[in-house]
């Protein structure tokens, strides 16, 4: 911002200021000019139109059954999980040289490691992978959870990793919903 803008900027506000000084000043000075907040009284309006008690007809009570609350069900079903990441899929590489950092990969709070297949129970077909990398010792290190929608006829998931994909997990056969860092 230029010193031109700043000092007029300054002036202004010294302005606004100067001006609701003044107005208060005169307000004191003259409250007779200031109008009135006190809301009018709406209590003859409101009983010239309301009825009396009299007038009124009784309300019937009506029981009511109670009610049940609706439950939640969850439907849960096991499939089969398998880390298919290699160290190849890992590998960054930047000019001449290729990294592989340490990987973690956890399937609903399951760890898998390279390889490892096990049977995964999945709560409403939502399936969390969550994954944390560490380049160099702790140069460059993340963790990401992607959350996958699993069709109710997948029963084997193969999960593998891009650098390059958008969401980085993929599982064929499964639709990627929602990226939490």
């Amino acid at each position: 911002m230029s010193k031109k803008r700043i000092a007029l900027l300054f002036i202004s506000m010294l302005l606004g200021a100067f001006a609701i000084r003044y107005y208060q000043s005169k307000a004191i000075e003259h409250p007779e000019n200031l109008q009135s907040t006190e809301p009018e009284s709406i209590l003859p309006i409101a009983e010239s139109i309301a009825p009396t008690i009299e007038e009124k007809e009784p309300i019937e009570q009506i029981a009511f059954a109670p009610t049940l609350e609706p439950s939640i069900t969850h439907v849960s079903k096991s499939i089969s999980v398998k880390n298919n990441i290699t160290d190849k899929m890992l590998t960054y590489k930047k000019g001449f040289i290729s990294y592989i950092p340490a990987f973690k990969i956890v399937v609903n709070g399951i760890s898998l490691a390279q390889g490892e297949q096990q049977s995964i129970e999945i709560p409403d077909q939502l399936l969390k992978v969550t994954y944390s990398y560490d380049f160099v010792n702790g140069y460059k290190t993340g963790t990401r959870t992607v959350v996958f929608n699993i069709p109710e006829n997948l029963t084997e998931a193969a999960i593998t990793f891009d650098w390059k994909n958008d969401w980085r997990v993929i599982i064929d056969g499964a639709k990627p919903l929602e990226i939490i860092e």
